[in-house]
């Protein structure tokens, strides 16, 4: 998205407004029988919102 801002392809039209922060929980049974794929996919995801919520 920053991509677009900055060749023009979005533009800011109310600059100094922004969505208020969020949670996002992710609610598993347990890890003990948690299969891998699902831990992988987990971690993934907390990777990317870091990535995002980081700048």
């Amino acid at each position: 998205m920053r991509d677009w801002i900055g060749n023009g392809r979005l533009r800011r039209v109310l600059p100094d407004w922004s969505l208020p922060t969020a949670s996002l929980w992710c609610v598993m049974p347990g890890r003990r029988l948690m299969p891998a794929r699902t831990r992988v996919f987990v971690d993934m995801l907390k990777a990317h919102m870091d990535a995002v919520m980081s700048g």
